[in-house]
């Protein structure tokens, strides 16, 4: 980040944009801190002292994020990096959240591959075709070209697919599709409830990605990284059962799917929905591992 900025300012402004409430949120913020601190040290230049905001919905428990805030202190203070303060933006990404020329570094980690707003007739033709509008894909939203100082750089996670014609759901959607039609055969949700309900989610290719931001004009991309994840956590050095591997898998696709679930079902099904999908996970551990194609790209502002 520091390589694209003309001068190294001693206070670094951070925007996690997406953090949800898991320990991840930390997880990143720390990988930045300590990135950025090298970067300084290498330079022969004192340390910045850190600004960091943790955006999410105003419906994200940060009182469980800021929980672990005590200890990523004293994490930071036993790596001698400098002064971090970090505070909650609990607002929806789509608009405007800082001033301009603010932040030095936006990072996404897992919040772009849902669309903005999409019609259920262009939901319809992306699933016949995947032809939509490139400008309702939830990505432009995410590119703050004016809340970024010059130089500033933004780092995007997301899922995505080797080619755009060939959607990249893999199993876990289609297992959350079987799990709410359980619970319909069960009486649990209405049949009406579930055929009105569609999950606007959309994976990518990298060239409609590098389209998308060459149509913003305003950053230039400086890496494109792509990676697999084995969401079952069967490539791993960790030592796990099938059992606690279907529960990390659950977990982790709750944490995504949770707020749109509850909003559409209630949230009194939801613990017994994801006993399902936990189930049918298991199910596909036993045969196979369950991947996932991702992208990480990082973009400076021009």
């Amino acid at each position: 980040m520091c390589n694209t900025m003309t001068s190294l300012p001693n206070l670094l402004t951070i925007a996690d944009l997406g953090c949800s409430s898991g320990p991840n949120a930390f997880e990143a913020i720390w990988e930045i801190i300590n990135v950025s601190s090298n970067l300084y040290q290498s330079k022969n230049v004192g340390l910045p002292e850190f600004k960091v905001f943790l955006n999410d919905l105003i419906g994200n428990d940060f009182n469980t994020l800021f929980r672990s805030l005590p200890e990523f202190h004293r994490k930071l203070k036993d790596a001698n990096f400098g002064q971090c303060f970090v505070s909650a933006t609990p607002e929806s990404f789509h608009g405007r959240l800082f001033p301009n020329d603010f932040l030095h570094l936006v990072h996404a980690s897992s919040s772009v591959h849902f669309l903005s707003q999409v019609s259920v007739p262009q939901l319809e033709i992306l699933k016949n075709t995947r032809k939509i509008d490139l400008k309702t894909i939830r990505i432009t939203k995410l590119i703050k070209r004016d809340e970024i100082v010059r130089g500033g750089q933004m780092v995007l996670n997301f899922r995505g697919s080797t080619q755009s014609d060939k959607p990249d759901y893999k199993q876990d959607y289609e297992l959350l599709g079987l799990a709410l039609h359980n619970l319909v055969l069960k009486g649990r949700i209405k049949e009406k409830e579930l055929d009105g309900f569609n999950v606007p989610f959309y994976t990518p290719s990298i060239e409609e990605v590098q389209r998308l931001i060459e149509m913003q004009d305003s950053f230039t991309i400086k890496n494109i990284e792509t990676f697999t994840i084995d969401w079952g956590l069967k490539d791993t050095d960790l030592i796990l059962t099938l059992n606690e591997r279907a529960k990390h898998a659950s977990y982790s696709f709750r944490a995504i799917t949770g707020p749109i679930l509850a909003s559409q079902f209630g949230a009194l099904i939801i613990d017994e929905l994801f006993d399902q999908f936990e189930a049918m996970v298991m199910q596909c551990l036993e045969v196979g591992k369950l991947d996932m194609m991702n992208f990480v790209i990082s973009m400076a502002k021009k």
